[in-house]
């Protein structure tokens, strides 16, 4: 029997699945359209903390040095817990005048304030509570949380999109087995762009201010257990039905 512009959607219409590449092909032929899916859990293995350091001064210079001086001692705090430098990122100095605006009068100028923040990246895990408190007795005035994240994670991008290739092809293969039709090659291939981990915070990314950190200090270690990432690939595959020999 002799099949001709038979079209078997499992997901998305033609329009959205043909590349210029394979244009000729699939719409000469009767084609199956079918999106591929994978997901794999990942356990994180980097953290990425965060701190700030705030000064006000009428003096810009020794506002400015006291947010260097808490910076300095925070990151040779973490040094000698064995983080490597290159794992320690000190962004640049903000500093800005801050004024007080009297109702129908002039600005009154109140000083200067500088801000610095600090992040550094561990993969020993146990470390995280000890940094954050070598980050309380430097002096430091304000923590943004931690991102879980994962080294490396081309490797796992691979694997999930090797398990959604298979997919693709497992579905392809049960629709024209399922319709007594012949599967051909295929004429469109593409991965869907958004396909990535799924990342979180572990603490929300707002300030924690001074008030809380000094809390924070009181308080004894915790152990921080993060929990696995999920890693999804998606493809979307079209393929001719080929004539039955």
């Amino acid at each position: 029997m002799k099949l001709t512009k038979l079209s078997l959607a499992a997901v998305l219409p033609l329009s959205l699945m043909v590349s210029p590449c394979f244009a000729l092909d699939c719409a000469s032929s009767g084609t199956i359209h079918v999106e591929g899916n994978s997901s794999i859990e990942v356990m994180p293995n980097i953290a990425e903390l965060t701190y700030s350091s705030t000064s006000e001064n009428k003096d810009a210079k020794i506002a400015r040095q006291n947010v260097e001086k808490t910076i300095s001692k925070l990151v040779d705090a973490a040094i000698k817990l064995g983080i490597k430098k290159e794992n320690i990122i000190s962004d640049s100095l903000n500093m800005y005048p801050k004024y007080t605006y009297p109702e129908s009068k002039k600005p009154v100028f109140q000083g200067f304030s500088a801000t610095r923040q600090v992040t550094v990246k561990v993969e020993d895990f146990s470390l995280i509570d000890k940094i954050t408190t070598a980050a309380i007795d430097a002096g430091i005035s304000g923590i943004y949380g931690f991102r879980y994240d994962v080294k490396d994670q081309s490797k796992y991008k691979l694997e999930a999109e090797k398990l959604a290739i298979t997919d693709a092809k497992e579905k392809a293969l049960r629709l024209a087995n399922g319709f007594d039709v012949k599967l051909g090659k295929p004429c469109s291939l593409k991965f869907d762009k958004q396909s990535d981990f799924q990342m979180y915070n572990a603490t929300s990314p707002r300030l924690l201010k001074t008030a809380m950190v000094n809390d924070m200090a009181q308080s004894s270690a915790v152990a921080y257990s993060p929990e696995k990432q999920t890693l999804t690939s998606k493809v979307y595959a079209t393929f001719i039905i080929e004539d039955k020999d």
